[in-house]
């Protein structure tokens, strides 16, 4: 018995110093190693390690990764402590699977082929806070079938330069950064088989109450549950807040490695729970639900020997005891605990067959003995006889709390464990056919043509051929109308392509979708119709309907502007608020209904919302679902989802949107447009029989368009209107009442011809060619104020003279000629569009001014025309005397004097004095005074002197000559020479 008992000590040594053999499933498949096997699988906890990014030629390099780690749990790395892991991990079963990846330090993508057509983990690691390392859980888990079971699995990640781990639910994925590979074995081990949590703060807060062995909703109940350790000094009076949620409490302030990663161990608290998961008989779900020893082992007994049994050394741990005991409760002393020895005189009086149990208790230190706490025993049971034909045969114990007779293939040794049927959906959004899209986009736009061809026809033939309210419309308000045309049908465009894309995703079956779209659906047709009916109305001005049309396409813009703004915020900003909601949501929704949930989890593998549900099963987790395992918070995933399956309506809503907001500001400004002009036509048209009249009753374009709409209405042969149709035709067009002698005037005059009606009933009108310079009385009347009509009149002044230059009064009267010879009224903008090309393009005088500003020049076109009243032509004697007199405030001495005056103007020597002559003194004196104040300003005093050209050529070229010389001017005051070489000396 002692020699049987020492060779399975010697095996149990063998397995764990690492003596592992090596086996392969078929040809070119992974293959797993069995790193330590102390027992079969469902007596102990076992540990799988997988190899996710290692090459074929990496292969040693992850065996030795694997060994690094299972040194880790035996303690043997310093800077690690590994308790209690070291306690327990000779009694742990151990096994690596190696499956090699195409490229090293690294994972492929899903899309891509890998050799020898086997599965890669597809592991990705996250560099954005908070980090997370990720693989496929489908490839995980089938991976993990090579081992003869899966309890606790552990991804290892050949990634040496990034440091990151995740831990949870008996998974476990890290990086093999050699400096942090033994703190992640441990650490995320321990997340994986406890379910503790990292200690640090995410910055979410949990709001339900949530079970997490190492952290406490509040301060009351950490004390509550962690009194004992509390008591020892193990743990903080006053807990920390802040554990994986914010509003949580942690043991201690950062005396755990589940906190702080510079510290090497576990907390008590955390001890005590990773104790508990080792020993406890709680089922995994790849384990069975029992575990216990096999049926009690035959003893064959001599009568003339002691009893003697042991059960060998308990190797790894101390505070373990054993006790031995009869069925009947009796308890036997022993010298040695894991030896008993019986005397023959004593056993001889026992009742043949019984039983003998050695009770192996233990005791550990991580677990708190307090009140009823159970201790965690293995029992070894032997069953003693007398018949020497029965078999006796040693097995080894398994970890349990309790145990009976095992029956069944689950006793069987040879059992392995069946992987639950893990199935990880990835269900994608459901879209409507292509035929059905493309059948709502002809229907919706072949409804808006019909309508808008039936608005069309109602207009030209019903609406044009009947008098209506005459507008002097200006440029603004046809643009007005233009705009509201053109954005009216975008509007329609892009409702219908929204109404398409809507239902193209309407049936997807995930949270906040359908109560998203719905409304998309509702106000995408309300803005369809209500523009359509919007066009209907501006063109036939019905300004009621046009109002509450108005503000319906305001307060749709509001509401599509907000929706699409919303998945603008996402997209872009990512919003605190709607991260909110949304969260708000996801939770509410996890709560009732957990099933979409674990379906958007499935599909994006994902799980919770702010922080994953790998390690605490939060509030926003669907309980128990097989979904909670993937290692990436939903946060960023879900809200790309949802704004990517939007895209395509998001933009044209948000679009839409804003257009209808302009629309409906639009019809507004239309309205008020249309409500002033009606309102400045009627009090015009008031003065139709005045001779005295302030303003013009009709312009001329008024008129044109009265003309259009008469020949419309009256009959196509005659193009007259006679009786009751004349006064009807006024009523309605200048939206007036006509007095009772006005109708029987018009209505005796019989049949009339346009011109006929509008001598009749505008008998003053008199056609007025405007000054450009000056407010029309159209203009005069839209002003409010003085302030503002002088404002106005001096910009119309100012844009007349800086368009016209250096043009003579003569050009720019024949210009006007020339302009109104073929334009009954004079168009401003048009005007003066052509003397700004003119005095561009032909203005020989301009040398002449130069240094006069645009105002100097145009007083100096009302001295000329004061001067030569008949504008045309250069200045006689008279007015040459005249212009002496003038600007020297005495008359010419005499004939000498006047021919010196004229020879002193005459610089072209032409013998005559044009409007060049007149404007060239003005110029020489504004740029000798300009001189004479930049010298002043610079304190610089010059004495008069003057300075000849042949002189200026000689020190500073022909260029600065003529740059400083007017033409024909030979010798200058010094002081414009001075001015322009300092102002090029200032420049450089």
């Amino acid at each position: 018995m002692r020699f049987i008992a020492l060779l399975r000590g010697l095996l149990l040594a063998c397995l764990i110093l690492g003596v592992v053999r090596i086996c392969r499933a078929a040809d070119g498949g992974p293959k797993y190693r069995e790193v330590q096997r102390v027992s079969v699988d469902w007596r102990t906890r076992s540990i799988t390690f997988l190899s996710a990014g290692y090459t074929a030629e990496e292969e040693d390099q992850f065996q030795s990764d694997v060994n690094k780690c299972v040194d880790a749990l035996y303690g043997r790395v310093r800077g690690v402590v590994s308790e209690p892991w070291s306690r327990y991990a000779s009694s742990l079963n151990i096994y690596a699977v190696f499956q090699p990846s195409v490229g090293s330090d690294t994972t492929v993508g899903k899309n891509e082929t890998l050799r020898n057509e086997q599965l890669d983990l597809e592991c990705s690691i996250s560099h954005s806070y908070p980090f997370f390392i990720d693989c496929n859980l489908s490839a995980v888990f089938a991976l993990s079938t090579y081992a003869p079971t899966q309890d606790l699995i552990v991804v290892l990640v050949n990634n040496p330069k990034s440091v990151v781990g995740e831990g949870g639910k008996s998974l476990a994925i890290f990086t093999n950064a050699p400096l942090f590979m033994p703190f992640f074995a441990i650490r995320e081990l321990t997340k994986a088989i406890a379910s503790v949590s990292s200690e640090y703060v995410l910055g979410v807060e949990e709001e339900h109450d949530v079970y997490v062995p190492n952290c406490a909703p509040s301060i009351e109940a950490a004390r509550a549950r962690w009194d004992y350790w509390i008591d020892q000094g193990l743990a903080d009076k006053t807990p920390s807040q802040g554990c994986f949620f914010n509003n949580y409490y942690r043991p201690s302030e950062s005396d755990c490695m589940m906190r702080n990663s510079s510290i090497e161990g576990l907390c008590a608290v955390c001890k005590e729970q990773v104790n508990l998961a080792l020993l406890s008989a709680d089922p995994n779900f790849s384990r069975p639900t029992t575990r216990c020893t096999r049926t009690a082992q035959k003893v064959q007994l001599d009568k003339s020997k002691d009893i003697q049994l042991n059960i060998g050394q308990i190797t790894g741990m101390t505070n373990m005891s054993v006790s031995w005991m009869l069925g009947d409760g009796t308890i036997f002393d022993a010298a040695h605990s894991s030896q008993l020895v019986v005397p023959k005189e004593l056993w001889k009086n026992w009742s043949l067959p019984t039983e003998l149990c050695a009770v192996i208790t233990d005791n550990s230190p991580y677990i708190r003995p307090v009140g009823d706490t159970k201790l965690f025993r293995r029992i070894l049971s032997y069953e003693l006889f007398s018949d020497e034909s029965a078999p006796f045969e040693m097995k080894m114990c398994g970890m349990s709390d309790s145990c009976t007779p095992c029956e069944g293939s689950i006793c069987d040794d040879s059992s392995g464990f069946n992987l639950r049927d893990v199935e990880w959906k990835k269900k994608g959004v459901a879209k409507a056919g292509k035929r059905n899209y493309v059948i709502s986009i002809v229907v919706c736009s072949s409804v808006a043509l019909l309508v808008l061809l039936i608005v069309t026809v109602l207009y030209l033939w019903c609406y044009l051929k009947r008098p209506h309210e005459l507008f002097s419309t200006l440029f603004m308000d046809i643009l007005i109308r233009k705009f509201i045309f053109i954005l009216s049908l975008i509007i329609v465009g892009f409702s219908i392509f929204s109404f398409a894309s809507v239902l193209l995703f309407l049936e997807a079956d995930i949270i906040l979708y359908k109560q998203l779209l719905i409304p998309y659906v509702v106000i995408t047709v309300w803005a369809y119709l209500i523009t359509l009916l919007n066009i209907a109305l501006v063109i036939f001005r019905l300004y009621a309907a046009v109002i509450v049309c108005g503000a319906l396409l305001l307060v749709n813009g509001l509401v599509h502007t907000v929706l699409g703004a919303l998945w603008v915020i996402v997209a872009i900003f990512e919003g605190d608020f709607l991260f909110g909601y949304l969260a708000s949501r996801w939770m509410k929704t996890a709560i009732k209904n957990p099933s979409e949930i674990e379906l958007i989890q499935s599909r994006l593998q994902c799980s919770g919302f702010f922080v994953s549900c790998l390690e605490v099963t939060s509030s926003s987790c669907p309980k128990e679902s097989e979904s909670n395992m993937y290692a990436k918070p939903c946060e960023e995933f879900f809200m790309l989802d949802l704004y990517a399956v939007h895209g395509t309506i998001t933009a044209p809503v948000f679009v839409t949107g804003i257009l209808l907001v302009v629309v409906g500001l639009l019809d507004i400004v239309f309205l008020i447009r249309s409500f002033y002009l009606s309102k400045i036509g009627i009090q015009r048209r008031k003065y139709h029989s005045d001779p005295k009249a302030a303003v013009l009753p009709l312009t001329f374009a008024e008129a044109r368009k009265l003309r259009r709409m008469f020949y419309r209405v009256s009959g196509k042969t005659n193009r007259t209107l006679a009786g009751r149709g004349v006064t009807r035709f006024l009523e309605k067009v200048f939206r007036t009442k006509l007095k009772p002698e006005e109708k029987k005037k018009i209505e005796d005059a019989g049949p009339v011809t346009f011109d006929k009606l509008m001598s009749l009933f505008f008998p003053h009108f008199i056609t007025s060619r405007m000054d450009p310079r000056q407010l029309t009385p159209e203009e005069t009347q839209e002003v409010q104020g003085v302030f503002e009509l002088q404002n106005c009149q001096y910009q119309k002044f100012c844009r007349f003279a800086t368009a016209s230059g250096a043009l003579s009064p003569e050009t720019l009267f024949k210009l006007f000629l020339f302009y109104t010879s073929d334009h009954f009224t004079v168009d401003e903008s048009e005007f003066i569009s052509l003397i700004k090309a003119e005095a561009e393009t032909n203005c020989p005088d301009a040398s002449m001014c130069r240094g006069l500003t645009a105002f100097e020049l145009e007083g100096l076109r009302h001295v000329w025309t004061a001067l030569n009243p008949r504008i045309l032509g250069d200045l006689n004697d008279e007015q040459i005397a005249l212009f002496y007199q003038w600007t020297h405030s005495e008359p010419l001495s005499g004939d000498s004097h006047f021919q010196e005056w004229k020879n002193s103007l005459d610089v072209r020597q032409r013998g005559s004095i044009g409007w060049g002559e007149f404007c060239y003194p003005f110029a020489q004196r504004a740029l000798l005074w300009k001189a004479r104040r930049f010298l002043s300003n610079m304190e610089k005093e010059v004495p008069p002197e003057m300075i000849t050209k042949n002189l200026v050529e000689q020190r500073f070229g022909c260029e600065v000559a003529n740059a400083i010389f007017l033409p024909y001017e030979d010798e200058i005051p010094i002081e414009r020479v001075l001015e322009y070489v300092l102002l090029s000396s200032k420049s450089k």
